[in-house]
């Protein structure tokens, strides 16, 4: 087992050292497989914070509320939300390796940050889902980034995990790229419930995950969505927060 081990590290050290890589995040030169350098991986780790439960906007540690101003008498399907980080700028670059540039292990990084930095009591849920990609996304991308973290969150919990519950319908713009007026319109009936959905949400808690949200909007419309199945509650999972 040990000779296993050392041959493994020394099969990366000279992996490493023949064909080096950069840092996501610093551009440093890396002369081992894991993709961001230590100095970077201390600075992806957050101070720990309090998240309006409705948007994500971090709000005082010394609020004795769970909704920033902008969110009282706001009502969501969902009835609460949590993220691992703000979009810092090196949040920012792993996400966009992680989406744009083929990065997908890169959900290894995400799912330990929301084992390290969400209380695992949020995760006491029946069922996982992911906001779902237009199968034209798919076809560019490869994948799902937030289905690959709902399901390995779902593997750690051993918590049922289905992306077949709800589908897009509307291949949306990012909503990243849009102005705050035009992100609900964006959105507006972009998802649908399918019949798998209604079988397996009803009366169940159900945790929606995605890997950025910046108004919410998005998965507000993906929990409208979720609530027709008469599910007893809706949370929601996201990486991180963009304003």
């Amino acid at each position: 087992m040990e000779k296993s081990l050392s041959l493994s590290i020394l099969t990366n050290l000279i992996t490493g050292f023949i064909f080096p890589s950069e840092c996501i995040i610093c551009k440093e030169k890396l002369f081992l497989s894991f993709p961001i350098c230590d100095k970077c991986k201390k600075k992806i780790i957050p101070e720990p914070f309090i998240n309006c439960r409705l948007c994500g906007d971090i709000i005082s540690s010394a609020s004795k509320e769970d909704l920033c101003m902008q969110c009282y008498g706001r009502k969501t399907d969902y009835s609460s939300l949590k993220i691992v980080s703000p979009y810092t700028d090196e949040m920012r670059k792993l996400i966009h390796a992680f989406k744009f540039y083929g990065r997908w292990s890169l959900y290894k990084i995400f799912v330990d940050l929301a084992l390290n930095v969400i209380e695992n009591n949020f995760f006491k849920v029946d069922i996982i889902i992911p906001v779902p990609l237009h199968r034209k996304r798919i076809i560019e991308r490869g994948y799902n980034q937030a289905g690959l973290i709902a399901k390995h969150i779902a593997k750690y919990f051993k918590i049922e995990y289905n992306e077949n519950c709800v589908v897009r319908v509307k291949n949306t713009k990012p909503q990243a790229l849009l102005k705050k007026e035009e992100r609900k319109d964006n959105v507006d009936n972009a998802f649908k419930i399918t019949n798998t959905g209604f079988k397996k949400l009803y009366g169940k808690k159900v945790l929606i995950v995605d890997d950025v949200v910046t108004t919410g909007r998005t998965v507000q419309s993906v929990a409208s969505e979720v609530k027709k199945a008469e599910p007893e509650d809706i949370c929601v999972f996201a990486v991180a927060h963009s304003q």
